[in-house]
């Protein structure tokens, strides 16, 4: 087997799945969106994978999850979209990811996260969009990134955005409206 895309799509009921075997798999896009009750899930290998994108979007349930091999993984596009009760994430290799947006989208009980590595991302629009619990950022490595809209906006507990490299961005919309404790903003936007 080498796609597990929407194994388990819709099943809202589902709690929690064995450890199976994924050595070859290398798509996982989708494949536990909307299972709403789902608590927890083993730490499967993930060593071919590069696609992970909305693989655990709409898990209401999920606090955690543990540290997969993402070292191939190039999208984590909507990875976590509305995960509701995740509060946090561990450090996954993001060195060839692309495409981040929607990463965190409404995750509204997330207080932080870890500094990835963000060196070839082009897009993180919506990565923290509705993230009403989020308090701080790192500083991530924005160099290639062209697309930041929406990123922070309606993080309304957010108070400090960082100086982020925005010499390629070319679209800013909405990046931080609605961060209604923002105190203070050290990004220059530089082609806005």
């Amino acid at each position: 087997v080498t796609n597990m895309s929407y194994m388990f799509y819709n099943c809202y009921a589902l709690q929690s799945v064995p450890l199976f075997n994924t050595q070859n798999v290398t798509s996982m896009g989708y494949m536990f969106a909307s299972c709403y009750a789902l608590q927890s899930v083993p730490l499967f290998n993930t060593q071919k994978v590069t696609n992970i994108s909305y693989m655990f979007a709409s898990c209401y349930a999920l606090q955690s999850v543990p540290l997969f091999n993402t070292q191939n993984v190039t999208d984590m596009t909507g990875m976590f979209n509305s995960c509701y009760t995740l509060q946090s994430v561990p450090l996954f290799n993001t060195q060839k990811v692309t495409n981040i947006s929607y990463m965190f989208n409404s995750c509204v009980s997330l207080q932080s996260v870890p500094l990835f590595n963000t060196q070839n991302v082009t897009n993180i629009s919506y990565m923290f969009n509705s993230c009403v619990s989020l308090q701080s950022v790192p500083l991530f490595n924005t160099q290639n990134v062209t697309n930041i809209s929406y990123m922070f906006a309606n993080c309304g507990s957010l108070n400090f955005i960082p100086n982020f490299n925005t010499t390629l961005v070319t679209n800013f919309t909405t990046f931080a409206n609605g961060c209604n404790s923002l105190d203070r903003c050290t990004t220059i936007f530089r082609n806005s």
